[in-house]
């Protein structure tokens, strides 16, 4: 299962809509749309913590299976 797929369902069960949850994280709503819809992560492992607290599941669940953000961690910066 996608992450996005993941959050959408774990959103559902626990009856949260998008505003709802956006607001429980203190981000924007359209974060949640990319994040069920357009395949896009969360920038932090911080907000998946939060993530994994709310719906009461392990962090290891929420986190893709090749680590995203570690990858992006190792990327050079833009000159």
């Amino acid at each position: 299962m996608k992450f996005g797929e993941k959050v959408r369902d774990l959103r559902k069960k626990h009856s949260l809509t998008q505003d709802e949850l956006a607001q429980c994280l203190g981000i924007n709503k359209r974060t949640i749309i990319g994040w069920e819809r357009d395949g896009r992560y969360p920038r932090s492992v911080e907000m998946l913590e939060k993530m994994a607290d709310i719906f009461h599941v392990p962090l290891t669940y929420l986190q893709p299976s090749i680590s995203h953000l570690s990858l992006l961690s190792y990327l050079p910066a833009e000159s």
